[in-house]
């Protein structure tokens, strides 16, 4: 879990992102309920793959955002915090979180 600063977006605009995990193990990028899948080496994107959703984001090469782009087309996503810190999706769905039966969770 790493936060991370805003290079310069707008006069005293400072957003922060944080490093998760997909539930497939890859790194996407957490800002305001929504994340962001790499697409090159510096470029991220929206991870949701709505069509016409075009949210994206720049870092630079010490990892701070240097433009941003945060106007998307669908809803954010509901996360949650684990007792352990970590992030985890919740479901759209009532269902069961198995392997998180004993842990609990803080959304926001």
């Amino acid at each position: 879990m790493l936060t991370k600063n805003v290079g310069i977006i707008g006069v005293g605009t400072a957003v922060y992102y944080e490093i998760v995990k997909s539930q497939r193990g890859k790194k996407l990028l957490l800002i305001d309920g929504f994340t962001f899948s790499k697409a090159n080496q510096n470029h991220w994107v929206c991870s949701r793959k709505v069509v016409g959703c075009k949210a994206r984001l720049k870092l630079d090469d010490d990892g701070y955002i240097v433009s941003l782009y945060n106007d998307h087309c669908h809803p954010p996503r509901k996360f949650a915090r684990t007792e352990t810190g970590e992030v985890v999706r919740m479901p759209r769905k009532k269902c069961v979180f198995y392997g998180l039966e004993n842990k609990k969770l803080y959304s926001f």
